[in-house]
């Protein structure tokens, strides 16, 4: 376990350092956003340094994930975390408030994308499956909902956020009342390899 510790923090030190250099210079765009998938689906490939028993799944089996902190960058800036969900969750349509990359290792998560119509709602347009080898990436107003897929065991995958969870203005469309409501902080993200940042 110490020696996949050791190995985890040097991959992300890695990762985390090309992220940084792709981030220099100019505002954030497609063609960069990509350069940081490829950055993302290589670290998911590492399957050796995200072994299962390192990130335990929520205790509630049906309705919450657990996110790990993995990395945090100098001055709150980028922030990989780690998502394990349990198979049929899913989340309302929603934005990040940020920039987001999501790279699958275990499981897949289908990924259901939206534009806002003229009233504001979300209208469904192209849907994408995430799983190891693949990942998806938007921009901060993009839109989309999430649905974990069936699996033996719970989704495991990386989601690199421009800013740290607490710190983003993230939406969800509320199917009720028709109205885009603000987040509530994440309570349940819990911090894993405390050396393992730049902050």
């Amino acid at each position: 376990m110490a020696r996949r510790r050791e190995n985890r923090r040097a991959a992300l030190r890695s990762t985390m350092t090309a992220v940084s250099q792709l981030l220099q210079g100019g505002a954030l765009d497609r063609p960069r956003l990509e350069s940081l998938q490829r950055e993302m689906e290589a670290l998911a490939a590492r399957t050796d340094i995200f072994d299962a028993s390192d990130f335990p799944p929520p205790a509630d089996a049906v309705n919450n994930s657990n996110m790990f902190e993995l990395w945090r960058s100098a001055a709150d800036g980028p922030t990989l975390y780690a998502s394990v969900a349990p198979v049929g969750l899913t989340t309302p349509p929603h934005n990040h408030g940020t920039w987001a990359v999501i790279a699958g290792v275990r499981g897949v998560e289908e990924h259901q994308c939206y534009q806002r119509d003229a009233r504001g709602y979300p209208q469904a347009t192209n849907r994408m499956n995430v799983g190891p080898g693949g990942s998806a990436a938007f921009l901060p107003d993009e839109i989309h909902s999430i649905r974990i897929q069936p699996a033996p065991a719970p989704l495991f995958s990386l989601h690199l956020y421009g800013l740290p969870f607490e710190h983003t203005e993230r939406d969800f469309f509320d199917r009720e009342s028709l109205k885009w409501i603000r987040y509530s902080a994440r309570p349940n993200i819990r911090r894993i390899d405390p050396e393992s940042n730049d902050a």
